[in-house]
Order: C-alpha cells, then sequence, then structure tokens
C-alpha cells in the first residue's frame, strides 16, 4: 500500500469493547475519502453488546485459520490484533502466569510469513510482550514498532503501548510517538513531561497510579466507581452498562475497561500511518 491511501476494510482481532476501532474510526474520518468497513472478532460475549460496530463472536485464532493467508494479502485493509497480554503484564501475578496461552508469538509469526502485499498488520501489547519473547526491535527486517503514551495526546493516564507494524520497510519512524521526543508537551493542568530518561509527570493520587493530571483528580473527588473513572479518563464513552446480574452491570466491565486502548492513541497510531503511506 505504499503511496497509496485507499483502505477498504479494517479488522479488530480480540477487539473487547472496540477502543482500537474507534481510534481507527476517527482517524478514518480524518484522512481517508471513503467509508472504511469495520469489524471486530472475539471470543467473549460481552463485545456482543458492546462494541459499535459488525461484531462476530467466534475463536480468534480458529478465524485466523479459517480466513488463511489468501485473505490477509489479497485486499486492502488493515489487521489488529490485540492478542491477551496478561501472560507478559507486570500487573498479572507471577504465581498466576501459567494460567495464560502465548498467543502474541503465534500471531507475530504468522505475520512475518506473510508476503508483502496492499495490506497492513499492526500488533498491540504491552512492551514486556516483546521483552520477555526476547524480540530485539532493533533488528526487525519486516516490520517497525513504535510506542506511545497516554499523556502523548493529553488523556490524564501513563498508560504505555507497543503498536508493531507490518511492512515497517516503508515507514519512517514516528517520531511524535518517541516520549525521549516530547519535551514541553502539556499534559493535563499545565503539568510539563519531564525527559530525563524517563519521562515523568507530577502525579496527584498516591493510590491509584498509573492516572495523571487534573481530569482524574475532579473524578476522584466525585466518588464515581473504578470503571467510571477508567471510561472517562481514557474517553471511552459508548459503552452501556445493564443491571446488576445482567453480566453487564459497571462492576463486570472494568477488565474490559480497563484493557481497552483509548481511542485517542490508537487514532494517532493510524493517523501517522496513513500519513507515512502517503509519501
Amino acid at each position: 500500500m505504499p503511496g497509496s491511501t485507499v483502505i477498504e476494510n479494517f479488522y479488530d482481532f480480540f477487539c473487547g469493547i472496540g477502543g482500537c476501532s474507534v481510534g481507527a474510526d476517527l482517524a478514518f474520518r480524518k484522512v481517508c475519502p471513503d467509508k472504511v468497513k469495520i469489524q471486530g472478532f472475539d471470543n467473549n460475549p460481552v463485545p456482543l453488546r458492546q462494541y459499535p460496530f459488525d461484531f462476530e463472536k467466534v475463536d480468534v485464532m480458529e478465524k485466523i485459520l479459517e480466513m488463511g493467508p489468501a485473505k490477509f494479502i489479497s485486499q486492502n485493509a488493515i489487521f489488529h490484533f490485540s492478542p491477551p497480554c496478561q501472560l507478559f503484564s507486570l500487573g498479572t501475578p507471577a504465581a498466576n502466569r501459567k494460567n495464560h496461552v502465548d498467543l502474541f508469538n503465534p500471531i507475530r509469526e504468522f505475520l512475518n510469513s506473510l508476503p508483502v502485499s496492499s495490506s497492513i498488520y499492526i500488533v498491540e501489547n504491552v512492551k514486556q510482550a516483546w521483552i520477555k519473547s526476547n524480540i530485539d526491535i532493533r533488528r526487525l527486517e519486516k516490520s517497525l514498532v513504535v510506542r506511545i503514551f497516554g499523556y502523548q495526546v493529553g488523556l490524564p493516564i501513563l498508560m504505555e503501548r507497543w503498536f508493531e507494524i507490518w511492512p515497517g520497510t516503508n515507514l519512517n519512524p514516528f517520531m511524535i510517538l518517541n516520549p525521549n521526543d516530547c519535551s514541553g508537551h502539556t499534559v493535563m493542568n499545565g503539568e510539563r513531561v519531564e525527559v530525563s530518561g524517563k519521562p515523568k509527570v507530577k502525579k496527584f493520587s498516591s493510590k491509584k497510579g498509573g492516572y495523571y493530571g487534573l481530569e482524574y483528580k475532579l473524578i476522584e473527588k466525585t466518588g464515581c466507581t473504578a470503571c467510571e473513572v477508567n471510561s472517562v479518563a481514557k474517553e471511552i464513552d459508548w459503552i452501556k452498562p445493564g443491571p446488576y446480574g445482567s453480566g453487564e452491570c459497571i462492576s463486570q466491565l472494568v477488565p474490559y475497561v480497563n484493557n481497552a486502548i483509548p481511542p485517542k492513541m490508537y487514532c494517532l497510531v493510524i493517523e501517522k500511518l496513513i500519513e507515512n503511506l502517503k509519501r
């Protein structure tokens, strides 16, 4: 797809409640002349009612096998993958890691086996997925890894995520996604990012590691639930909690909201990706 911005479809595997899909939709509305069809796949029933685009409840790995390589290389599409991060995440207790399956590496191996085509593939995960898999991102031949923090798009949340993009050979580095290149970036309440090896932002609450800025301070005062705080901080405004006992009351949506990528973060990734493709 180098030199072209024709994108007809966006497929979101392990879509959850749709943070990446909503972010992609925001970007497509800005930079794509034609409407892009968005579809999500997940094996959990909750996204069936919370995901805001076409959705198929399915075992994602089985769906990938069913589609086969031909489907992945035969269209102008972006295929996004957010395999579960619990095996790699620092937030998972060491004793519980054995309960989680590695889907990250099989997906990367599958994507690396595909020839260059008009499709683009993106894998999102926590940085430990690459580190613990002993992947040297400086020596990748077919892909490019970028990282982004929530505060870089004005959200009151730290949340670091990495995105590996295929093909990477025709892409320029996304310098705006480099946290060492964001000195002077203003976050909520005018606090400045201090760039000295590791980005730092003044934290208003010592109890809730990860949320930064004035907006979180105001939310804290209202006595909202953790899920509501996360929803507001990530600007996830499309979920509709059901009554208690429905399986989708506010407390039962917490893991989906916690795991969701803020749309603004993913919107920036897609915008910068398309800017690179135009060159």
